[in-house]
């Protein structure tokens, strides 16, 4: 998740999430169990949740326990079919032939399938395979049921709430299934005393195949459609040399089952000792367990005659890896409201915090595994390995902690002036002693100008208010567990004496002892206006969001033996505007209204140490510029001629047909340093919500998208044969000697590396609109409810991810290569 775009440099420790004001997990929610979601993006709303804030806060609050004078039950399900929303596409196999055969040609080679190939594939001898689309399953099924129960007995009020979650995954060997068992209690223990347990237990049961679910879309991408799936006797052909058969991969080749188990528990008390001032003390703890087996199988492809012709992990084996992570959280906070002369409000509030995590984890595997299903290591009989650091090195056990105190102030008059000051101390065990605190203030003040008496000839004119903040918050996260400790790397086999390999330990990192919060300032001016008794809305903001002290490793010479300490060198400046507009009406039994909203953003290093430009492969970032660039030749189109490319610059090898690069510093050549910018556009978020209502019936629909936004189409996305046997639609309008004018350069089997080089060619545009959900319900009437017994019902259909709509001619503009699932349900809604 990113709130209002990029503003820092590195790594990120993302948004906060807290559940009922807790850090949490927002994917172990049921949507039914929650009450609202807030999303907080200035520095003052956010300043209270403490380090983890400054990129944003996200308040999720579940449904509590309610008073009734009965129990009440509320049911709810739906069943939903899926199948995968497919972007791209292949050629099939008569366009393939044609096109394999041009690229022969271009590279100096006779055609390979001529008229001949075309024949014989109308008479069978060849397939026409759509591997991408057949490697998916065509519709799976998907389904969600809740239950829960509220009432009151005696002193206690509860809710307690079960839901299942399931979906069969679009590739085999791929499902998902989640239980949550949530319990919700209060207490009334004394006048001026309550108590409240809140729990959440979440299992997840997840499945995917061997080598995860990207890989094996990657490899089917890659494959003709001239290759056979199966051979004629129903076995799994050899499929194509360069990827084999990810087909019987997906199915056959193993699977990895994880089970997570995670339990949220929060237990609050509140003392009300005088009428307006409550002092409360909260005790939380979060577990999440995993377990994860990553079963590698042996399976075999064969040829036409039923021979084995390839057997695929010729090692059988099974790896467990137990991963165990808590959190344990005390909190104390007491605020106190009063007011003066009935026009001037006071609210102060006060705090303290405490958190410690620790996570740590184990792994083993064995080798040879004899039986299929049976994910037991003691069966597999060789290589018997284990540990605590995965397979990249990285270890399993750390652990940190923060302290903080905090406090308030709420002041407004009359509704009209609202003024609001915090202060925040964060202390973090990621830093070294001296270090290790950081202090962060804020402040927001907001004036309802229509609640002036001038204003009172404005009637139709319900909301007019300004609001401005401005506060700062800390970020340590990005660092790691452990930036200031001097770790020393163990290798068993590091050094030789008396002719025997040794064990022994050596300092790999550099520490910077000095380094401290990376501090972000942000400030924030808004407007809201509200016409017609609110039914039009309009609300618009500018922030500036200023990082200084960023946390950043930066290059050094390889002279230097170790990478370099992380330190706090950099400066960046995010700004931008939100606008959001909004209309609801009603006449009679008809409702409609509709909510769009925009955004953009504009980044700016300040401060980038002792250099004034990074380039990092293929994006570019200058002193006073934008933060990462796209970093390229520009393209000039594509040689027409061998007099085209003698009157150019010298490119290498290149003929006709390929892209041709513009020599920018007049050289004569081109190289390195005639890369550019490729593009500055800035892209712009936008999203609506529409819906209509007639007596019972509702309709709701929610789109949201990007505009000006643009994407690199690269390897077979959008190049003919490369590291690849495939070819696309768009490579039909390739160059020739009898087509010039083509929007494609020449084929080529041997990718040359001109075409390939990062360059304006590739860059496309790839704006989008989304159409996210849509629904249709009913809301049956009461009259007809209450004569059995029910109090709410509700009956409706709903389509989610039903299109996407751009001109980008690759995978999902949005960045993903997996469809998304395109899924019809019906469900509904009860209470009684």
């Amino acid at each position: 998740m990113n709130i209002r775009g990029t503003s820092t440099i590195g790594g990120s420790s993302g948004v906060l999430v807290l559940i009922d004001g807790i850090p949490g997990n927002m994917y172990t929610l049921n949507p039914n169990d929650i009450e609202s979601i807030s999303v907080l993006k200035d520095a003052a709303s956010a300043s209270i949740y403490g380090s983890r804030a400054a990129n944003g806060v996200i308040l999720v609050t579940t449904k509590m326990a309610k008073e009734s004078s009965r129990p009440t039950v509320e049911l709810s399900s739906y069943i939903g079919v899926q199948n995968p929303q497919f972007k791209l596409d292949f050629v099939g196999s008569s366009d393939y032939m044609r096109l394999y055969d041009q690229a022969l040609i271009n590279d100096g080679k006779e055609a390979y399938f001529g008229e001949q190939g075309q024949q014989d594939l109308k008479n069978g001898k060849y397939p026409d395979n759509k591997w991408y689309k057949e490697i998916y399953k065509k519709n799976t099924l998907s389904n969600t049921t809740h239950i829960a129960l509220s009432g009151k007995e005696k002193a206690i009020t509860y809710r307690l709430s079960v839901s299942n979650d399931y979906q069969d995954g679009t590739l085999p060997n791929n499902e998902y299934n989640r239980l949550i068992i949530k319990p919700d209690l209060q207490f009334q223990l004394l006048k001026n005393l309550k108590a409240r347990l809140n729990m959440q237990y979440t299992q997840t049961n997840i499945q995917n195949p061997n080598g995860g679910t990207t890989n094996w879309q990657s490899q089917a991408s890659r494959i003709s459609p001239i290759s056979r799936i199966k051979e004629d006797n129903g076995l799994y052909s050899g499929g194509s040399s360069m990827a084999g058969n990810p087909i019987a991969g997906v199915r056959e080749s193993g699977y990895s089952k994880e089970r997570h188990k995670e339990m949220l528990t929060i237990f609050d008390v509140v003392y009300t000792p005088l009428k307006n001032w409550n002092i409360k003390g909260t005790v939380a703890s979060y577990t999440h367990d995993t377990t994860t087996k990553n079963r590698v199988n042996t399976y075999y492809l064969y040829d036409a005659d039923g021979n084995i012709a390839k057997t695929e992990n010729l090692v059988s084996s099974l790896k467990d890896v137990n991963t165990y992570s808590y959190r344990t959280q005390i909190q104390f906070v007491t605020d106190y409201l009063f007011s003066l002369n009935e026009s001037h409000n006071f609210k102060f509030l006060a705090g303290y915090s405490q958190e410690y995590n620790k996570s740590e984890g184990f792994w083993a595997s064995r080798d040879n595994m004899p039986f299929d299903e049976i994910d037991v290591l003691e069966v597999g009989s060789s290589n018997k390995q284990n540990g605590s650091n995965d397979s990249n090195g990285n270890p399993y056990t750390y652990d940190n902690a923060i302290q903080s105190v905090f406090g308030r102030i709420n002041y407004d008059y009359n509704g009209k002036y609202l003024f609001e000051a915090s202060l925040r101390a964060d202390g973090s065990s990621r830093f070294a002693e001296g270090h290790r605190w950081g202090v962060f203030p804020s402040f927001s003040a907001g004036w309802n100008i229509q609640r002036e008496q001038f204003m009172e000839s404005f009637s139709w004119l319900s909301e007019l208010k300004f609001r401005a903040s401005w506060g700062m918050l800390g970020d340590a996260e990005k660092v790691g567990y452990y930036p200031t400790a001097q770790v020393l790397t163990y290798n068993p086999k590091i050094y030789t004496f008396n002719n025997a390999l040794v064990g022994g330990a050596y300092n790999a990192t550099s520490v910077n002892r000095n380094i401290t919060w990376e501090v972000a300032e942000q400030t924030n001016f808004g407007l809201d206006i509200g016409f017609l008794d609110q039914r039009i809305k309009f609300t618009a903001d500018y922030f500036i969001n200023y990082r200084k002290d960023i946390l950043y490793t930066p290059p050094v010479p390889t002279e230097f033996g170790l990478s370099a300490p992380i330190s706090n060198l950099l400066e960046m400046k995010n700004s931008g505007m939100e606008f959001l507009l909004g209309y609801n009406d009603r006449s009679g039994d008809f409702s409609w209204g509709f909510d769009l909203n925009t955004s953009f953003s504009k980044n700016k290093v300040l401060e980038m140490g002792n250099s004034d430009k990074w380039i990092e492969t293929n994006v570019v970032t200058y002193l006073n510029d934008r933060y990462q660039l796209p970093y390229g030749y520009e393209a000039e189109g594509l040689f027409q001629s061998e007099e085209d490319i003698k009157n150019h610059a010298t490119q290498g090898n290149v003929l006709p047909g390929n892209i041709k690069f513009k020599d920018q510093n007049g050289d004569n050549k081109i190289d390195g340093d005639d890369r550019v910018v490729l593009s500055r556009k800035i892209p712009v978020n936008y999203g609506a919500n529409i819906y209509l209502g007639y007596q019972g019936f509702d309709f709701s629909v929610n789109m949201y998208g990007k505009l000006n936004t643009e994407k690199y189409i690269s390897g077979y996305e959008g190049w003919a044969f490369y590291l690849s046997q495939n070819a696309r639609p768009m490579h039909l309008d390739s160059w020739s000697e009898t087509n010039k004018g083509a929007s494609y350069p020449r084929l080529t089997l041997t990718n040359t590396s001109n075409d390939t080089q990062y360059n304006s060619y590739w860059l496309r545009k790839a704006d989008y609109l989304k159409i996210q959900n849509m629904q249709i319900g009913y809301t049956l009437p009461k009259s007809v409810l209450n004569k059995v017994g029910i109090d709410y019902l509700r009956l409706y259909i709903s389509g989610q991810n039903l299109a996407t709509i751009t001109g980008y001619d690759g995978f999902d503009p949005e960045g993903s290569w997996y469809p998304l699932s395109r899924t019809f349900a019906f469900g509904f809604n009860l209470k009684f």
